[in-house]
């Protein structure tokens, strides 16, 4: 396997990997009230995400920026709570609001500092040439993954057992802030 090959599995395995659940917590919140007919705006809300994230994951794996590690995963976690609230909300339960795509633009930027610590620990002696974009690119790849997984459980309970798009989002934004309540507890001792 090449260096490139290499960095795009552990992109898609950074995302996909169940030991990594606040990612897909985030994205579960961030599109949850979404469905296959709401393509474009899912698009919207994925594109802005990935430019957020991309931008301060390239900026700190090159040393341009950087921010404490401890500090990052608790605004992943506070993240991924307020992106649960605004489920809630009635802006963010329409998947024509222009709520979830700032959030998700802005947040990709928090999320990108967190992408850029794994990436950090596993690239350390590389060429950032070759393994950013590879790494960046199975990121976006597992996102992909993970995104179609929620959109087909999305379809699947609302159509084959009749669950509402209301109840659904009900379920998924209290199972949200409940585990960014905990992640959020726990991460806070230690950025003090």
């Amino acid at each position: 396997m090449n260096m490139f090959e290499l960095f795009l599995r552990l992109g898609i395995d950074h995302i996909t990997d169940f030991k990594g659940y606040d990612h897909m917590v985030f994205l579960l919140a961030l599109i949850g009230t979404y469905g296959f007919k709401d393509w474009r705006n899912l698009f919207l809300v994925i594109t802005l995400f990935t430019i957020g994230h991309t931008i301060t994951l390239m900026l700190s794996a090159f040393g341009v920026f950087s921010v404490d590690g401890d500090l990052i995963e608790f605004l992943i976690a506070a993240t991924i709570f307020i992106t649960g609230i605004s489920s809630l909300a009635k802006a963010g339960q329409n998947p024509k609001s222009k709520l979830k795509p700032w959030l998700a633009g802005i947040f990709g930027l928090i999320h990108g500092f967190g992408f850029s610590r794994y990436y950090g620990m596993i690239a350390e002696a590389t060429n950032p040439w070759v393994s950013l974009p590879s790494f960046t690119l199975g990121i976006e790849l597992g996102q992909l993954i993970v995104v179609l997984s929620i959109l087909i459980l999305a379809w699947l309970l609302e159509n084959a057992f009749s669950i509402n798009k209301r109840d659904w989002n009900l379920i998924i934004s209290g199972g949200v802030l409940g585990i960014a309540t905990i992640m959020m507890l726990e991460r806070l001792p230690h950025i003090f």
